[in-house]
Parts: C-alpha cells; structure tokens; sequence
C-alpha cells in the first residue's frame, strides 16, 4: 500500500482496489493510475496496538515500504524487483497482481514517485483469527502528509493533477491482512472516498 490514496488524483494510495487502477489521462500526455496505500518511511507507533494484530500490522507497514521503493524506481515484467523493493513477500492476490501491473505502467509510462510519502496512522478495526479459510486481521489506516508524487523521468516535471474526484485525498484504507503460506500478507484494500479522513 505504501498503500495511500494518490497525492492528487487518489494514489492510495492507492488502494481503491488497489486505489484500483483506474487510468487518467492527464494534460501531459502521460497515463497515469492511482496506486494502492503507498507505503511510508516513517511507520506510526504500534506499542498500543493488540499483540494478536502486531505480526499483520508489520506485514502491512513492509508492505508499504517495499511498494513505495518499488514506486521509486519502477521496473519492466522482465525485470528484478530492485532490493528493499520486493512488495509480493507481503501481499497476496488479488492486490499482489494489481500493484505489479501498476508497477510495470509505472515503467513503460516513464513515471516515478518522488519526495516523502504520506505516514501510516494504523488502527485495528477486526481481528478474526478463526476466519475460514485465513485467520483476517482487518486494518484502517489515514496516510496524511509528505509530499509523494508522480513525476516524468526523462523532464523531471510532476505530472499535472488529473482533477477527478470533488473531495480531496487523504481517504480512509481498509487494509484485508491475512495469514496464509505461513506469512501474514495484504491481500486487498478498500478506501473510502465519501470523505476526507483526518488523523
């Protein structure tokens, strides 16, 4: 998610579903998407949250780091995940496969994050550690602040706001974690853009 609703349009992160890919074309020519919770350099505080919920909410803050780096520096499908960047050890599909083809966009498009993206402000709303078929831990997070961007490579310039949406991000992630293959992973996001969220 590293997931926060886009810095103009809704990256957040993206995560309407995956803040979910739906194309904009911008004045710039360039197609650009909204990217699912971008992930945060500086994790909030979890000391008050419930130990049952601390190893699905560490898998949510990797995720968002390894997501944004892989923002920062976009790969093509034959390409190596970059280190520090490598989001599938912490996400399952459907997100896991959404967030690669964005990255590959990302790529062919010749955009790439830059500056400071939004901190995560992680609350646990549900725990369900008996859920059939995954134990589900489900997480709201409000990623307010930095300055994430998307920008050009070959100009430098930040690509121009899209303008859709009439209330302005940051918007509130449900992020779904569940435990499976051994791991605890995100597996899908939802945000609601009813409302701007505050934290």
């Amino acid at each position: 998610m590293g997931l926060r609703a886009h810095s103009r349009a809704s990256t957040a992160v993206i995560l309407t579903a995956l803040l979910l890919l739906t194309a904009a074309c911008t004045d710039s020519g360039v197609n650009t998407q909204p990217v699912p919770p971008a992930p945060t350099s500086a994790p909030a505080p979890t000391s008050t949250i419930d130990p049952r919920a601390q190893p699905a909410v560490s898998a949510y803050e990797a995720f968002n780091d390894t997501s944004n780096n892989a923002q920062r520096h976009p790969v093509g499908h034959d390409q190596k995940w970059l280190p520090g960047a490598d989001f599938t050890k912490t996400s399952f599909d459907p997100i896991r496969a959404e967030f690669i083809s964005y990255i590959w966009g990302l790529k062919e498009q010749g955009v790439q994050y830059r500056g400071t993206p939004p901190p995560a402000h992680i609350s646990v709303k549900s725990i369900r550690l008996d859920a059939k078929p995954w134990p589900t831990v489900l997480l709201t997070d409000c990623q307010a602040g930095g300055d994430w961007d998307e920008y050009v490579i070959k100009t430098g310039k930040r690509v121009p706001d899209a303008g859709n949406g009439k209330i302005p991000p940051p918007y509130l992630i449900t992020a779904k974690m569940i435990y499976y293959e051994k791991h605890w992973g995100i597996q899908s996001t939802t945000a609601d853009k009813s409302r701007t969220c505050t934290v």
